[in-house]
């Protein structure tokens, strides 16, 4: 196989090119919601010694700017059962237009968490939950019917593990230092998230148990991650402290890791690459480096 096939980076396409330029304030509320997008506007105030409305006005200014795109619940679909899956694949005889109208269609399948446009070897790539090898075969089966003639050349691996997955990008928030009083705003359930802002996620790992009112309050988190605790609460018609004990339960079963905000890289002069590496005969100890030095990159 070539060289070429053996390291493929692909570059992930967005059609939003134009940079935004950011000052330091702006820089530094980033920063502080890439850690914890549920950080409330009083707490940045503090944080970024400015008023609240001028904090609520830099904020809007990230949303219709589209620097920042949307809000992410981090959870763990592993604890959920389930394992994931990427698929990548090239078109062929198509148009553009007939290209779009295919990726609305993978993108509106309900096992699908994730969707990229991408140049390099690929046209896209596809994200799939499946509860089992024979429920990912089906649903590979269903995703080959979809796009039909269209399919070109096209590959899928198992996700197995995850040695790091951040929001924010160290090296571009370099210089920029957590106020003391940081930790101090956080609530011990936000603070237990920091201190494991790094997790391993082993495709072995013990699914643990969820029931429906777990997966209200997620779902209610996925909806918008800043929604307050009580208003939860009011919504589901449980108490204030089982929505706080719900959630701690969940993060100490790393079961949900994170709450951040969607962040257009290319505003910020940024692009996505993804590197896929092929290792040939290494040892155990050469992957634990290759882990720990991927881990450790910033």
């Amino acid at each position: 196989m070539a060289e070429k096939d053996e390291k493929l980076v692909s570059r992930i396409y967005d059609a939003e090119k134009s940079f935004s330029k950011l000052d330091i304030k702006d820089k530094k509320l980033l920063y502080y919601l890439s850690r914890n997008f549920r950080l409330q506007i009083q707490d940045l105030s503090e944080l970024l010694l400015l008023s609240r409305k001028t904090v609520e006005y830099r904020l809007n200014r990230l949303l219709e700017e589209k620097i920042i795109l949307s809000s992410i619940s981090v959870i763990n679909p592993v604890m959920l059962g389930f394992e994931v899956w990427l698929i990548v694949f090239k078109f062929q005889n198509t148009t553009p237009g007939k290209e779009s109208e295919l990726i609305k269609q993978i993108k509106n399948d309900p096992s699908v968490f994730w969707l990229l446009r991408v140049t390099g070897k690929w046209d896209a790539m596809v994200g799939v939950f499946a509860k089992d090898m024979h429920d990912f075969t089906e649903k590979m089966h269903n995703f080959r019917s979809l796009v039909g003639s269209n399919l070109g050349n096209y590959d899928f691996v198992a996700w197995l593990s995850e040695f790091k997955y951040r929001n924010f990008i160290e090296g571009y928030f370099q210089g920029v230092e957590l106020d003391k009083n940081y930790y101090k705003k956080l609530s011990p359930i936000e603070r237990m998230l920091e201190e494991n802002i790094i997790e391993i996620i082993e495709r072995k790992q013990e699914i643990k148990n969820i029931d429906k009112t777990d997966l209200e309050i997620l779902e209610a988190l996925s909806e918008n991650v800043r929604t307050p605790y009580n208003e939860i609460a009011r919504n589901l018609e449980i108490s204030l402290d089982k929505v706080k004990y719900r959630i701690t339960k969940m993060i100490e079963n790393n079961v949900l890791s994170g709450f951040w905000p969607s962040i257009n890289l290319s505003k910020l002069g940024l692009e996505w690459y993804i590197l896929f590496i092929r290792l040939r005969n290494a040892s155990p100890k050469q992957r634990n480096e290759l882990g720990a030095f991927l881990k450790n990159h910033k």
